[in-house]
């Protein structure tokens, strides 16, 4: 079985290097490294071009996104088998071996992927809580992985190994959106194909990097509730890896984080909308009575409540920026 490896990249010059690396330092060895250069304006490109090894090349087209990035990787990968590193994270040397591992024992899986560890600001490793995943150290399918989803998220970008064709009957990255896109394809994959994860970390997850997409936060409306009714409009049978009801749950967990999001940027109305379309939740029911309250507060007040919240949480507070996530809320 073979492999290839698509790293997205836009301006992250400083991190490029190492990903890469990761990737040469596999024990087992990946086809081809696709390096998608996204418009970089700060020499990444020319890094990764420096690198003498027939295994990597670069493709460099103009800024479209991370999701046209990856999917123009995805296209021109030569296997049907695809790896994701985001060029800010790196592997550790046994993550292509677990994840191959994972797709031999279990090969209808749509998506096999790792556990992994967070590098904060301080270069600490810190090793997220999973719930409702595989325990045992060789790992299996995920029993249900929406309800796993709904506690600490068991799937990453940069952990993750897709077949093509249950990525191309998901729809791919959606281009249109340009937050939480990969999370939509994650779960538009869950909702064809089963998931086979292992507890053992193989991969680092920089929180610290230049650009992260979540130093800050944006205002509208996520798109999972679309990528629900647009399945359910396309008459799939239910995959055996998932309960209807664990799905409406993790929905309802990403809209609700958008209520205080959409209150921060004024948009008052709309998170009033995503609270009316998780009125029914029964895991995040405290989080939506507490949202409910904040909702009535002054906008002042709001800031601050979220100003308090972050500092409590070590963070330093950041209100929104205008984001393209958009659609239509009933």
């Amino acid at each position: 079985m073979t492999v290839s490896v698509v790293i997205p990249l836009y301006n992250k010059a400083r991190h490029i290097e190492r990903a890469v690396h990761s990737v040469l330092q596999q024990t087992y060895p990946a086809i081809e490294v696709i390096v998608v250069d996204d418009g970089s304006t700060d020499g990444g490109g020319e890094i990764v071009r420096n690198i003498v090894d027939h295994h990597v090349r670069v493709v460099t087209t103009e800024n479209r996104g991370v999701s046209a990035a990856r999917n123009l990787g995805s296209k021109l990968a030569s296997t049907d088998l695809v790896a994701f590193l985001d060029a800010d994270d790196e592997w550790l040397p046994h993550f292509l071996v677990t994840v191959m591992d994972l797709h031999k024992r279990f090969p209808d899986a749509g998506i096999c992927a790792t556990a992994y560890q967070i590098c904060s600001k301080n270069g600490a490793l810190i090793s997220p809580t999973f719930s409702k995943v595989p325990t045992y150290t060789e790992g299996g399918l995920i029993e249900d992985y929406f309800n796993a989803a709904c506690y600490c998220g068991p799937l990453i970008s940069s952990s993750i190994v897709l077949r093509k064709t249950a990525l191309d009957k998901a729809g791919g990255f959606p281009e249109h959106i340009r937050r939480n896109e990969d999370l939509d394809t994650w779960m538009r994959v869950a909702l064809r194909y089963a998931v086979a994860w292992s507890p053992r970390p193989a991969v680092i997850w920089h929180s610290d990097a230049e650009s992260r997409a979540t130093h800050s936060i944006p205002y509208g409306v996520p798109p999972f509730s679309d990528s629900l009714h647009q399945f359910e409009q396309q008459n799939c049978l239910p995959s055996s890896s998932y309960r209807i009801e664990s799905v409406k749950e993790y929905i309802a967990k990403n809209e609700l984080r958008f209520v205080m999001y959409n209150l921060l940027s004024g948009h008052k109305q709309l998170a009033l909308s995503l609270l009316h379309a998780c009125r029914f939740t029964k895991m995040f029911r405290r989080n939506w009575y507490a949202l409910r309250l904040i909702a009535m507060l002054p906008f002042p007040l709001i800031v601050v409540v979220w100003k308090g919240y972050e500092m409590k949480l070590g963070r330093k507070p950041v209100l929104p920026t205008c984001c393209n996530i958009r659609r239509t809320v009933p």
